[in-house]
């Protein structure tokens, strides 16, 4: 077991739900970038960005492409800590 499988493993229902959601977005793009993110910071978020990562994947996969490489405006709604810390983990990528 990989030192990852072994994380994910012990995440909370919770988390494993979320890192479950953002590998399987929909779109390939979505995927590789929320899963990333999801293997790298997933176990450091707090409740506030948890709910707030649960409330961005609320939305249509097709517009969090859009948002994420700067296509469309990022509305107020979903312009939370949690989406501006995935912006930054995409311009590392």
């Amino acid at each position: 077991m990989t030192d990852l499988q072994k994380q994910v493993a012990e995440f909370d229902p919770r988390r494993k739900k979320l890192y479950f959601r953002m590998h399987h977005c929909g779109i390939r793009e979505n995927d590789l970038i929320l899963g990333g993110f999801a293997e790298k910071r997933l176990a450091g978020l707090n409740d506030d960005r948890l709910g707030q990562l649960e409330k961005l994947l609320d939305e249509n996969d097709h517009d969090i492409y859009l948002w994420l490489n700067g296509a469309r405006t990022v509305p107020d709604h979903v312009m939370t800590d949690v989406f501006q810390d995935l912006m930054a983990f995409k311009d590392q990528l």
